[in-house]
């Protein structure tokens, strides 16, 4: 008798701590919405950016002709 109370008592005490974690509280994200809109970056940051990650890779392919 006692065992299947206690067997009883655990089953509910799982499941509590189980549905508790499943409560519609509120959603928290860890992704960030952009600040800055796509249409306002003007087309010298992106040509900056592209010339200097073509400096990089040239400095690299340069750098380390043995290597992989």
């Amino acid at each position: 008798m006692y065992k299947r109370l206690i067997t009883i008592v655990l089953i509910l005490a799982i499941l509590t701590t189980a549905m508790t974690g499943c409560s519609g509280g509120k959603e928290i994200s860890i992704i960030k919405k952009p600040t800055v809109k796509a249409d306002t970056i003007g087309d010298e940051v992106v040509d900056a950016n592209s010339q200097f990650a073509f400096d990089i890779f040239k400095a690299v392919y340069n750098s380390d002709k043995k290597g992989n």
